[in-house]
């Protein structure tokens, strides 16, 4: 077994779908942080690679990292 715990086709499937539904969301300006870093780490637990997860788990981070920074930018409620 992998120590990661990522990969096969199931984890595949599912970041399709979570793809599918960040695209449709912004298609019909419904897009979310959420979504984007739902995607994102969908992605990340698809990769068996070594390489191709460490990859991922940047862009996760990235994400993160964005989102962070758009809700310090928002004005006070």
């Amino acid at each position: 077994p992998r120590a990661d715990g990522t990969g096969g086709c199931l984890a595949m499937l599912e970041a399709e779908q979570a793809r599918s539904r960040r695209m449709h969301a912004f298609a019909h300006r419904a897009g979310s942080w959420r979504l984007v870093l739902e995607q994102r780490v969908a992605e990340a637990f698809a990769k068996s690679d070594p390489a191709r997860l460490r990859a991922e788990l940047v862009r996760v981070a990235a994400v993160a990292v964005a989102w962070i920074e758009a809700i310090d930018r928002r004005p006070p409620a």
